[in-house]
């Protein structure tokens, strides 16, 4: 009987170490993609990003940036007021499921949200304003009326199926 084994060369099987590599950190990054992704309930951004959408959206690239850097420097705010945003809709959820139903504690969880939200959004007005002082006037007028193109039409009050027709289809 005769002895096959033979040895691969040296260069072979480094190529296989890092090809086995490789494939263990592209694993590892689509899968960290796809938790963030489910973790943050198949939404990209967070609350701030829902407020700033339209005027962020509307922004030049480089004042953008500029904006993201001016929200990133008061990190540590927004945590505590997007925590506070949480802890607010788990009280609405909450007072939404009791059971008795209580209508007041319904109505003062929902007050506890808008108050949460109105901190959020004035929590913003401080990098919004830095960013808008060091725009021209005619950048600031371009900015608007670009926002004002991108915005949806809005159905006039008094214009919108009564609840008899949706019932009717």
């Amino acid at each position: 009987m005769t002895n096959m084994t033979t040895k691969s060369p040296v260069w072979v099987r480094v190529l296989l170490v890092g090809s086995l590599a490789m494939n263990f950190v592209l694993i590892g990054v689509a899968s960290g993609i796809a938790y963030n992704f489910a973790k943050s309930g198949g939404r990209g951004h967070t609350e701030m990003a829902q407020i700033l959408g339209p005027i962020a959206s509307s922004l030049p690239k480089d004042t953008r940036k500029h904006l993201r850097r001016a929200i990133v420097s008061r990190r540590a705010e927004f945590f505590q007021i997007r925590a506070q945003i949480n802890l607010t809709d788990d009280a609405v959820l909450e007072a939404m499921a009791a059971d008795p139903f209580d209508p007041s504690a319904l109505e003062s969880a929902l007050d506890a949200r808008r108050d949460a939200l109105t901190t959020a959004i004035s929590a913003l007005n401080g990098p919004i304003l830095d960013v808008f002082s060091g725009l021209s006037a005619q950048e600031r007028v371009e900015l608007a009326q670009n926002i004002r193109s991108k915005r949806k039409p809005r159905v006039p009050f008094g214009n919108h199926r009564s609840v008899d027709q949706e019932d009717a289809n």
